[in-house]
């Protein structure tokens, strides 16, 4: 499990402010070099214990920012972005495309790399606090095709995003026979509601300092992975505060 740090280059730099999708691209595209790691993320994810799943997050870009009237986002210095994986390939593969050629393309923007580091980060303890620095999303499909997306409020959604955990660590590391993931919350207000569009689909998440309750090495793999849904489309990431 491994995560890189990208610093990029910019000047002036001007996206929608639904740009998650533009970055999905740029790391699909860097994971080019590795024709058969690009089709099976890009496709279908990774085949893990018979369950499919991409096993890969990001941030959205860090850098001083300014967003106009039209919902468009300037970003006016340097920004950097993460990318975490539970799946060292995918991480590996980013790295050497990065040391061959440091130039890359978010959206129509083409930017030069400053810098990127790999990074492991050791999880020990059991029982953490963290801060989504990404949105966290969990839904349902109801019976007449539409979207419900759980609430903080609910204690269903906590129920969710643990079961979601277990279905993905369960697959990842081949073991069902794993101690509860327990998770609730500690400060989440109407104010860390996100509504957001990936594509043409609308999406409801949730920043806000949460408690998990777990085997630290799931805590490590939930890190890199996500939590929640919609992983690979930019949610679910977090800091250990």
């Amino acid at each position: 499990m491994k995560a890189i740090s990208i610093s990029l280059h910019v000047q002036k730099l001007t996206l929608p402010i639904n740009y998650n999708t533009m970055l999905q691209g740029l790391i699909y595209s860097l994971l080019s070099s590795n024709e058969q790691l690009s089709a099976a993320v890009h496709d279908q994810g990774i085949m893990v214990n018979n369950r499919k799943y991409k096993l890969f997050c990001f941030t959205r870009l860090k850098g001083k920012s300014q967003m106009d009237e039209n919902r468009q986002i300037t970003y006016t210095s340097d920004v950097s972005f993460e990318v975490r994986s539970a799946a060292d390939v995918i991480i590996d593969t980013i790295a050497e495309r990065l040391a061959e050629n440091a130039i890359i393309r978010i959206g129509n923007n083409i930017l030069k790399v400053a810098s990127f580091t790999v990074f492991e980060k050791v999880i020990l303890a059991n029982s953490v606090n963290i801060r989504m620095i990404e949105p966290i999303t969990v839904h349902s499909t109801l019976d007449d095709g539409s979207t419900y997306y759980y609430k903080p409020d609910e204690d269903a959604f906590y129920q969710q995003v643990a079961d979601n955990a277990y279905r993905k660590y369960v697959a990842y590391a081949m073991n069902t026979e794993i101690a509860p993931i327990t998770i609730y919350p500690i400060r989440v207000t109407p104010k860390n509601k996100v509504i957001t569009r990936v594509k043409n689909l609308v999406v409801e998440a949730w920043h806000g300092t949460y408690h998990i309750e777990a085997d630290p090495e799931i805590i490590s793999f939930l890190y890199y992975a996500g939590l929640g849904d919609r992983n690979s489309q930019g949610f679910g990431v977090f800091e250990i505060d």
